[in-house]
């Protein structure tokens, strides 16, 4: 049953359509508004298309008048920018099917995506999954635990149109099972979900299958996918081979499951692997940008808080342990920054209440408190490096049940609790903060998330580095019953095509204290002395790296939110050449590629170039050059520290090859 759809304007030229060169193509393209979020109809929009080419003039000015349009872009465009002349609505889409349709969104203000009508799904807010895949641009709400309704309901938005579509089961379109805490992913082009538990039956069986749905046609396939095993209350990660990794999860109340799976979209079939290191249930999986696969929290067998954290291959067929995690948590929150490392925030205590009302807050457990004044809630927050690093911050916001979400220039952004005057909790408020990794602060956003002061609290997916769509139970004073409303919010365009130039000297105009669009992977420190000391970390209009203490895994500084195919790069530089990171890879070392690292007179400028195509670098160092062979997938960039001696980086250029 189709809910509703979005309003849509179809964008136009303002001047005429040439006829493309071999160096463009022609795509249609589309704008859409939100029917409670609509953008005014004569509004002009400026578009910026971005792939893997120089952004230096790729931009055309569009009026939204309800017609349609044909627009040249750079054969190689990969996604489209959209801003409102007075810059009050923001969009962003990848190229799918040969079209570029957009959403325009008002600027950091929460929309409305879907409220139901007269009981229809979701039913409730209790277990539903949530999840989205980039390929489709579509968010699947899928499944439920309250009653008939939820159990085998779901609930789409596309976030490229707006449209919203709840499947209608009696038509063989919904689920075909009843599911409730199962998992959405990202399936090929399609959507997997996998496992959950049948709650409508006195037993409440946990569920040994899978469905698919298609987005192409609307809903689920006919027939079931088999799982190795019943799995529920697990987590579910799309690997870069496109499988979906099944971690870890209960094969029924109190009894985990020993061994991951692997479901393969080209058969369908699903393969045991490696288990996790101990099994655990409620567990927090993701991709980093090494491909490597980050797990941490859960619960055991006896519903105890459990902190170890590991990280498993990018096939998922092995593991490897972090050997100190940080002090255990119940709904502790995760997230990648940059290179792979991980910002983990907040959480409650494994203990019991020592007075009623005094774990209101928490999920499960009961707030942390200072161990030197037991009278006041204490939230900790560490950054967990790729070299398994763990770094305490300063006291992150109130925080018992956190979300973390993915941000541009490897800021994420942190929902957390409100708090009172003392800094405790207060139930059902929610605040808005990044993360600085420059200066390891949370700081107050000064957007807001629009989230209803009566609302639970939302189950959150991340539709890109600045946009979220959530699911929460909301009550509008007319009735009693609380309804689950679908919204969504973006605060901005910026993604992995972005082109940048000067990164280092270009900083933000609010935030002097760190270079736009850079980002370390470790907590940055200054020496004592300022001369230097290992490992330091420090950012003054140039990046000062102290010496490595660790070839093998030195400090280094992400371009935060970008990924690249072929591109130059240059940079200059006084001290040691700082090596390069291109994806996994340390360049500059004997074990990968050696190109000349030694200490450069400490007052004079060198330089360092760098020409990527495909999996061969050439890079150049005081005039001299050698070739490195690199991974031939889309890579992260970084600059990093020098065993050798001190790097002080003046500039860095990056430009995108292509047209």
């Amino acid at each position: 049953m189709r809910a509703y759809h979005a309003s849509t304007l179809l964008a136009s030229l303002l001047l005429a359509c040439a006829t493309p060169d071999a160096r463009q193509v022609t795509l249609p393209v589309a704008a859409h508004t939100l029917p409670g979020c609509a953008a005014p109809p004569t509004s002009n929009i400026d578009l910026t298309a971005f792939g893997d080419f120089p952004s230096d003039n790729h931009a055309v000015e569009l009026r939204l008048n309800g017609q349609g349009a044909l627009l040249n872009f750079p054969l190689d465009t990969q996604g489209l920018s959209a801003i409102a002349s007075d810059q009050s609505f923001r969009g962003y889409t990848t190229r799918h099917s040969n079209a570029l349709d957009f959403l325009l969104w008002p600027e950091a203000s929460g929309c409305e995506l879907f409220r139901p009508n007269g009981g229809t799904y979701p039913g409730g807010l209790a277990g539903q999954a949530i999840g989205y895949a980039a390929n489709s641009g579509l968010v699947l709400v899928a499944g439920g635990a309250q009653n008939d309704i939820s159990a085998a309901g779901a609930l789409t938005f596309d976030v490229r149109s707006g449209a919203t579509d709840v499947p209608n089961a009696s038509a063989r379109a919904g689920l075909i099972e009843a599911r409730a805490f199962a998992t959405v992913s990202e399936y090929g082009d399609k959507l997997l979900v996998a496992g959950g538990q049948n709650l409508t039956l006195p037993s409440g069986p946990v569920s040994s299958t899978a469905e698919v749905y298609d987005p192409a046609t609307a809903s689920f396939g006919a027939s079931l996918l088999s799982l190795r095993g019943p799995r529920n209350h697990h987590a579910a990660v799309t690997l870069s081979t496109g499988e979906v990794a099944l971690i870890g999860g209960e094969s029924s109340a109190h009894s985990l499951v020993s061994l991951n799976e692997v479901v393969t979209p080209a058969t369908g079939v699903s393969r045991y692997v490696v288990g996790l290191n101990p099994p655990r249930s409620y567990p927090v999986a993701f991709r980093l940008a090494d491909h490597s696969v980050f797990v941490a929290g859960g619960i055991d067998g006896n519903d105890q808080a459990l902190g170890a954290a590991e990280w498993l291959s990018p096939d998922a067929v092995q593991d490897e342990l972090l050997s100190s995690p940080p002090p255990t948590r119940f709904d502790r929150a995760y997230v990648e920054i940059a290179g792979s490392s991980v910002l983990a925030v907040g959480g409650c205590e494994d203990r019991p209440a020592r007075f009623d009302g005094e774990c209101d807050a928490c999920a499960h457990g009961c707030p942390p408190l200072d161990p030197n004044d037991a009278s006041h809630e204490l939230y900790d927050a560490y950054v967990i490096a790729r070299d398994g690093t763990v770094v305490a911050l300063p006291t992150p916001p109130v925080s018992p049940h956190p979300i973390l979400l993915p941000g541009s220039d490897g800021r994420p952004w942190l929902i957390a609790s409100g708090s009172d005057a003392n800094g405790n909790a207060l139930p059902g408020t929610f605040a808005l903060f990044r993360f600085n990794a420059w200066s390891t602060k949370f700081e107050a956003a000064t957007q807001t998330l629009t989230l209803p002061a009566n609302a639970s609290f939302p189950r959150v997916t991340s539709v890109g580095p600045d946009a979220f769509v959530w699911l929460a139970d909301e009550t509008d004073g007319s009735t009693s019953l609380p309804v689950p409303v679908l919204r969504g919010v973006r605060f901005g365009t910026r993604a992995e095509f972005a082109n940048d130039v000067g990164l280092v000297q270009f900083r933000d105009p609010e935030h002097p204290e760190y270079p736009a669009h850079l980002a370390p992977d470790h907590p940055p420190q200054t020496c004592p002395t300022g001369s230097g000391c290992a490992d330091s970390l420090s950012y003054d209009g140039t990046l000062q790296f102290g010496p490595a203490s660790s070839p093998s895994a030195p400090v280094c500084v992400f371009v935060a939110d970008a990924t690249f195919a072929d591109f130059g790069l240059q940079l200059h530089f006084q001290g040691a050449t700082p090596n390069l990171s291109l994806g996994s890879q340390i360049l500059g070392t004997a074990a990968s590629c050696a190109f000349a690292t030694g200490a450069a007179d400490p007052e004079s400028l060198a330089s360092l170039e760098v020409e990527r195509t495909g999996d061969s670098a050439v890079i150049t160092s005081g005039g001299v050059s050698m070739t490195c062979t690199v991974s031939p997938d889309r890579l992260t960039v970084a600059l990093c520290a020098n065993s050798i001696g001190p790097v002080s980086v003046q500039d860095l250029s990056i430009v995108r090859s292509g047209q």
